[in-house]
């Protein structure tokens, strides 16, 4: 379900959201036990119980189906409708490869996904969440051998990649590492250029729902068991992506997106533009957890020049930029972050204090993860 969301509230002291919360409600933060072991968010109590990524979109595609959900930079644009069919689609088409090729034992299996946070890896996101999948994010530019490496330490047995990013062919990496890991049971991408060897998800797709076959649906999850609103997404250590993966579930996302939704008040058509699209905790916070619990558009960069952005900014419905810090005071020079389109400015990965960096005429958001997986966010 959306919220109705207020207009910016007042500034607040620091809050971490993902948290592990012991006590009763209202028990104020700092006097409850903190644990990043367990991410279960402070703020989670003002969403409803079990809320998850899945019924949220369901929710939404249901109340308000032809507003936009999801963009490009290229202009091209999918309503929460669209959305939520395309999640069906390839959330039925992987339960039809894990359940047609299952040992018979019921657990979570672990899908990676070659490709920074754009269409296709939130389409695959949502719909590994959709049918009880762990799925996590690898960057695009990595090597064969070690991808080869770190799908095989982290136990994937699906991988889904997209064909091109900037100069980079993930797909012909993930065919190479794929030839190494022999626990990977799928593998598949998205885009024009799939190699052989690779399934060809726009093809195979198309041909399966040609007919109007039948998806997965968000409401069959009352019955499909633990996973339901109980999902979790595998985030890779900066430090060392080899490392046991860090689960953060659901519940804990989006209450970090309605912390920061509650904080720059999204109006109905307004967008989050992201620069951040890495499969970070601030960045899946920030940006698909935040479009979703407000309603809006996720419009996410990746690669972009001044010319890409502000072409992106100039949605009519406002936008609210999401930017690393260490790009503020360049995109601050060169008048980027003066544009009239923007209605917030959310700051990612500062590591000086808000009270020594510069006001901006617009409200402002500083976010920052620490090593233990605790999102700060604090109004400037």
């Amino acid at each position: 379900m959306n919220r109705s969301l207020r207009s910016p509230s007042p500034a607040r002291a620091p809050m971490a959201t993902g948290l592990a919360v012991d006590g009763p409600p209202g028990t104020p933060v700092g006097s409850r036990r903190q644990s990043p072991l367990n991410p279960a968010s402070a703020h989670a109590e003002a969403a409803p119980a079990g809320l998850g990524f899945d019924r949220l979109l369901a929710a939404t595609a249901l109340a308000r189906g032809e507003a936009d959900a999801l963009a490009d930079p290229t202009g091209a644009r999918l309503s929460f409708r669209q959305l939520d069919t395309q999640v069906g689609r390839l959330a039925t088409l992987l339960a039809m490869v894990r359940d047609g090729a299952g040992d018979g034992t019921e657990r979570p299996i672990t899908l990676g996904i070659l490709a920074p946070m754009g269409p296709q890896a939130a389409i695959t996101l949502l719909a590994a969440l959709r049918i009880g999948m762990r799925p996590f994010l690898i960057p695009p530019d990595i090597a064969p051998m070690a991808l080869a490496a770190l799908l095989e330490r982290h136990g994937a047995e699906f991988a889904i990649g997209i064909d091109r990013v900037g100069g980079h062919e993930p797909l012909y990496t993930l065919r190479e590492a794929a030839a190494r890991v022999f626990a990977l049971r799928f593998v598949a991408g998205f885009g024009a250029a799939v190699p052989d060897g690779i399934v060809a998800l726009d093809r195979v797709l198309a041909e399966v729902f040609a007919e109007g076959a039948p998806t997965i649906e968000p409401s069959r999850l009352a019955q499909a068991g633990p996973f339901s609103g109980q999902g979790r997404i595998g985030l890779l250590h900066a430090e060392d992506p080899y490392l046991p993966l860090v689960d953060i579930d659901e519940a804990s996302l989006l209450a970090s997106g309605l912390r920061i939704a509650d904080e720059v008040g999204p109006a109905p058509g307004s967008q989050i533009v992201t620069t951040l699209v890495g499969g970070g905790l601030e960045s899946l916070a920030t940006g698909l957890a935040t479009a979703l619990v407000g309603g809006i558009v996720f419009l996410p960069l990746g690669l972009f020049d001044s010319a890409t952005l502000e072409q992106a900014l100039s949605h009519p419905g406002g936008s609210h930029l999401v930017i690393p810090a260490a790009v503020e005071e360049a995109l601050h020079r060169a008048g980027l972050l003066d544009h009239p389109a923007i209605e917030s400015l959310i700051v990612v990965g500062a590591e000086a204090t808000p009270a020594g960096r510069p006001a901006r005429a617009l409200p402002v958001l500083d976010i920052r993860a620490t090593p233990g997986h605790l999102l700060f966010i604090e109004r400037r």
